[in-house]
């Protein structure tokens, strides 16, 4: 594969370029913006995923891996997946309420959490550093969550795992990327411990019937090649934690969609938890709520794997 690392290069780059980037950080305060990590280009069928890269200090031969993907919406160019991995890792640029909230939001035992974490750059999306995944992008009308997408998402987990040797893997996805988390459960069983579905657009089919009303145009008539996260989860590994949180006020992906595939999945025997965020709407990955989950199902792994 195109990233030519073994595992203990890849992480000792990574560790590096984490510090040079604290330090940085320290000497000017132009840097608040800068995402940093180790950018790691990873071979799919359809071509390189960009992937960014962050761990914490502490990481030693068999951390935690986690994996961001983003939502739907191609502008502006997404990068907040990046963002997010880094808040978890390596802290946040500002030190501010916000931030105090948030690491707050992760609690105490994370701190001595060892995290590997990368933010993917999903198929056919542009950042803002003009990178692109190769891909379709399809029209981002809930028709990209293709079996195609789906196995370049796996093909860039199962390459992240041989890099960093994990004792276990959480896959977050938002809005679209939740879908596509969800499909990736049930496309390849066994190949993550546990999701983190944050205003996960479970029902790709309801969502396009409430386009079809709002905003009348062929498109939403047309065949969706995408797969169905509902058709999906019969085939999830048992064992498998998932964990879904959503807006109270979320008019995008609606509560009801996440409640219909967290039942489905109870249904089966997984194990399946819904959070309805009281107050909130659609964009809530950067919040302490979604904070929370993800530290309690990190924990909650952990002790699985333990």
């Amino acid at each position: 594969m195109q990233h030519g690392y073994d595992r203990m290069r890849i992480l000792n780059a990574i560790v590096v370029t984490l510090a040079m980037s604290a330090f940085a950080t320290a000497c000017s305060s132009h840097t608040s913006t800068r995402i940093g990590g180790e950018t790691v280009w990873i071979d799919v069928a359809e071509g390189q995923l960009k992937t960014q890269v962050f761990a914490t200090a502490n990481v030693s031969v068999r951390p935690i891996l986690i994996l961001v993907l983003h939502g739907d919406i191609p502008n502006p160019r997404p990068d907040y997946q990046y963002r997010f991995t880094r808040a978890i890792t390596t802290g946040f640029s500002e030190d501010n309420e916000q931030s105090a909230s948030l690491r707050s939001a992760l609690g105490e035992k994370w701190k001595n959490e060892e995290i590997v974490a990368a933010g993917i750059l999903r198929p056919g999306y542009t950042d803002p550093s003009g990178d692109r995944s190769a891909g379709d992008m399809g029209m981002a009308y809930g028709d990209n969550y293709t079996p195609e997408v789906v196995d370049a998402v796996a093909s860039a987990t199962g390459a992240l795992k041989e890099m960093s040797n994990p004792r276990a893997v959480v896959v977050i996805g938002h809005s679209g990327g939740g879908a596509i988390t969800a499909n990736l459960l049930g496309r390849y069983p066994g190949l993550v411990d546990g999701a983190l579905l944050v205003g996960c657009g479970c029902d790709p089919e309801a969502w396009r019937s409430r386009r079809r009303v709002q905003d009348p145009r062929p498109i939403w008539d047309q065949p969706n090649p995408s797969l169905m996260p509902l058709s999906m989860a019969s085939r999830i590994r048992q064992g498998t934690l998932v964990r879904l949180i959503v807006g109270e006020d979320d008019d995008v992906a609606i509560p009801e969609d996440s409640r219909k595939y967290a039942e489905t999945l109870q249904r089966r025997g997984i194990d399946a938890r819904l959070t309805i965020a009281p107050g909130l709407g659609h964009n809530i990955l950067g919040t302490p709520e979604s904070f929370r989950e993800l530290s309690s199902l990190v924990q909650e792994v952990s002790a699985h794997d333990g």
